[in-house]
């Protein structure tokens, strides 16, 4: 549980916000498919620990994991959706920095 509550201190998600368990729609699936399929290997740990805190994932297989994006809880992909977020914040902030002194 200690993993969970460092995960979130590193993005802002709120389970209990009523957006948290708000359905996403196909468009979005697949949206948050390709961001993270955009993500750097050492961002991946942390998708899998977030499908773990809120899924039963019994076929783990440490070295391929499918993830059946229709088959997740809406609060699992809402928090997905914002870790996605804060990582490519992160990566703006990086390839352009001029951009966070203006």
């Amino acid at each position: 549980m200690e993993s969970n509550n460092k995960l979130k201190r590193e993005y802002e998600f709120d389970s209990e916000d009523e957006h948290a368990t708000e359905p996403m729609t196909h468009e979005e699936m697949r949206q948050l498919s390709m961001d993270i399929n955009m993500l750097p290997c050492e961002k991946l740990a942390t998708v899998v620990n977030i499908i773990e805190a809120h899924e039963n994932f019994t076929d783990s297989d440490p070295e391929e994991i499918e993830i059946h994006f229709q088959n997740l809880k809406p609060v699992t992909l809402r928090e997905l959706e914002a870790y996605v977020r804060m990582c490519q914040q992160q990566a703006n902030k990086v390839s352009n920095p001029l951009r966070t002194l203006l």
